[in-house]
């Protein structure tokens, strides 16, 4: 276990600090969630006095598996890349200095969640045993599974196109040595997922956890087909397309897994929807919010515009798609590069940005209805102050 210390803390220090990246590879998948300086100090707050309240900090992968010789030896080989723009590199540092506690967020709610709804009157005797702090030893291993699962596809996410390379972004050998990294080690942590996910011997969890895998792969082959770069745009991407995108790669995992959390507790599937539905408009709404951030709090206008966010889809609907291509064509003069900050500035002028606050809010909303079922306890107002934290705007 020293070792596997030792090496870890070798890796982020010859990492160095986590500096800001204009290669594109570096910029097209963000982690965090707020930008703002007091929007993250309050989101911090919540995070804080919500892991009190569930017993212990929660992380992106449990305290065993962090520490394990496996794991070890992938952040050596991690260490090779160096000097490189590889986003695997930026990825490991935001696991280990995550400072806006923002990666945790899954399995801090399906623990919340778990200790809101408390024991069920089905449950029998030889699950009271397994209670800490209200909440059963398999929902806990439930949270540690969805933080691995989340973690492996954000490490897949990191692989980059080869045929993207430019020279500055690192030889092509450490590149492609960066991709067997992203694949190998995001392949472990599913793998480790997959086998707690097993020993929880419930079929319907594995069924509902698996289902979300599925979702997730989906989700993620949809950003490859067709949202490839996100200086690029699609004519048919409308909202109702952004939403069930999103919700297969931003919520299914995390409904899933808070009804997979009330079926351990042996719960009616009343309180399973309810649970499912607070995860999926939970989800929804921390998205939107994530999706404003450039617009609310940008420091570097059009420096992390996606053009398939969701203030971008909603301004494109609401003007029409012939006044949107005018508009691509102003800010894209004679064929070059489309300047993100003069498009950022007419997408500011019209409805995108307030209809994306406005359905934010109203996702939000929906995840506090769903609370209702639960009685009120420090678990429930945590979960209504995570909802209030992503609907909050200054």
């Amino acid at each position: 276990m020293f070792n596997a210390m030792l090496a870890i803390k070798c890796v982020m220090q010859s990492m160095g600090p986590l500096r800001h990246c204009a290669n594109r590879f570096c910029t097209r998948r963000t982690i965090s969630l707020f930008s703002g300086s007091s929007t993250t100090t309050h989101w911090s707050k919540v995070v804080s006095d919500a892991e009190k309240i569930v017993g212990y900090p929660t992380s992106f992968m449990s305290l065993r598996c962090l520490l394990s010789d496996e794991l070890s030896n992938i952040a050596m080989q991690v260490r090779k890349l160096v000097g490189t723009k590889h986003p695997l590199l930026n990825t490991a540092r935001a696991f280990v200095n995550d400072s806006r506690n923002n990666l945790q967020m899954r399995g801090l709610v399906v623990l919340l969640i778990s200790k809101a709804a408390g024991p069920s009157k089905l449950a029998d005797d030889s699950l009271q045993h397994d209670v800490v702090s209200g909440i059963y030893a398999s929902q806990r291993n439930l949270a540690e599974i969805t933080e691995l699962i989340h973690t492996a596809f954000l490490v897949h996410r990191g692989i980059v196109n080869m045929e993207e390379l430019k020279t500055c972004d690192g030889a092509i050998k450490d590149m492609e040595f960066g991709n067997k990294m992203a694949i190998l080690s995001g392949d472990f942590l599913l793998a480790n997922a997959c086998t707690g996910l097993a020993q929880l011997q419930n079929t319907k969890v594995v069924e509902l956890v698996s289902s979300a895998i599925g979702d997730l792969v989906q989700g993620i082959y949809y950003e490859n087909t067709y949202l490839q770069e996100k200086t690029s745009f699609t004519d048919d991407h409308g909202i109702d397309n952004w939403m069930e995108h999103i919700f297969l790669s931003h919520g299914a995992l995390l409904a899933k897994s808070c009804q997979a959390a009330m079926e351990l507790a042996r719960h009616d599937a009343d309180i399973q929807s309810m649970a499912f539905q607070y995860g999926k408009h939970m989800s929804l709404s921390y998205k939107l919010n994530s999706d404003l951030q450039p617009f609310i709090n940008g420091k570097h206008p059009g420096g992390s515009l996606s053009l398939n966010s969701a203030p971008v889809v909603l301004h494109q609907e609401s003007i029409g798609r012939d006044a949107w291509m005018e508009q691509i064509k102003v800010a894209q003069p004679k064929g070059n590069m489309i300047d993100l900050a003069k498009l950022q500035e007419a997408i500011k002028a019209g409805k995108g940005v307030t209809s994306a606050i406005d359905l934010c809010r109203y996702h939000g909303n929906k995840a506090l209805e769903t609370l209702h079922c639960f009685p009120p306890s420090k678990a429930r107002s945590a979960l209504e102050n995570i909802v209030y934290a992503v609907t909050r705007f200054s």
